[in-house]
C-alpha cells in the first residue's frame, strides 16, 4: 500500500522523506524531496530539507542551489543563510561561508531603531537631554543609513556641549555622510554650519 499505490501522493512522499530525514538517513530522503519538487511542491521547506540532505550527502553544489532557491522565496529566514554558510564552510569556501553566516545574523537581529527613537522622544519630553542623546546614538547604530538619527545626534550635542567647533564638525560630518539627504535636513544643517562658522570667527577675534 502507500506509495506503491499512490506514487504521486504529496502527503505520503513528504511523510516518507521526513521519516528518513529525521532518522539521519539523508541519502534515502533525497529521492522523496526531489519527487515533491517534480510534482510542483516548490516550497521553501522542501528546498531547505533537500538542501540539507544534499549537504549531508556531500553534494555541495546541489545543496547550494537548493538553499538559494529557498532564500529566493523566503529571504527573511536566518536559518537558510546559516545552513548555506555551513555548506560553503564544508566546501572550504571561507569568504562565502562568512558572508552567509553574517547575513543570518543580520536577518535574525531585529532593527530597534524606531523603538530607540520613541524612547529618545520620551526622554526629551522629560527634559533628560543626555538620555535623549544616548537613545538617538543607539538608533543610529541600528540604522546608520537613516539621516534623521545622525542629525538628532548633532542637534543634541549642539545644545548640550555648547562647543561650536565640535558641533560644526558633527554637522559637516552629516553632510559628508549623507550626500543627498532630505531637503529639510540639508537646508537646516547648512544654515547651522554657517551660523557656527560665524560664531567661531567672532570668538577668535
Amino acid at each position: 500500500m502507500g506509495l506503491d499505490f499512490y506514487p504521486t501522493d504529496v502527503s505520503l512522499l513528504n511523510f516518507k522523506g521526513l521519516a528518513y530525514f529525521n532518522n539521519d538517513n539523508f541519502r534515502d530522503a533525497i529521492p522523496y524531496f526531489e519527487k515533491l519538487l517534480d510534482l510542483g511542491e516548490t516550497k521553501p521547506f522542501v528546498y531547505q530539507k533537500l538542501g540539507y540532505a544534499y549537504f549531508k550527502a556531500w553534494e555541495f553544489e546541489k545543496a547550494k542551489a537548493m538553499y538559494k532557491k529557498a532564500i529566493g522565496m523566503e529571504d527573511n529566514n536566518p536559518e537558510l543563510y546559516y545552513e548555506l554558510g555551513h555548506v560553503y564552510l564544508k566546501d572550504r569556501a571561507l569568504d562565502s561561508a562568512q558572508f552567509y553566516v553574517k547575513k543570518s545574523i543580520e536577518v535574525k537581529k531585529p532593527n530597534l531603531a524606531s523603538e530607540y527613537e520613541t524612547l529618545a522622544g520620551i526622554a526629551r519630553q522629560k527634559d533628560k537631554l543626555s538620555e535623549t542623546l544616548v537613545y538617538y546614538m543607539l538608533a543610529h547604530e541600528e540604522q546608520p543609513d537613516e539621516p534623521r538619527y545622525f542629525y538628532q545626534i548633532c542637534a543634541m550635542k549642539d545644545g548640550l556641549d555648547k562647543n561650536p567647533k565640535e558641533s560644526l564638525d558633527c554637522y559637516q560630518s552629516f553632510l559628508n555622510k549623507y550626500r543627498d539627504p532630505h531637503p529639510y535636513f540639508h537646508e537646516i544643517v547648512s544654515k547651522r554650519i554657517s551660523e557656527l562658522k560665524t560664531e567661531i570667527h567672532f570668538s577668535q577675534n
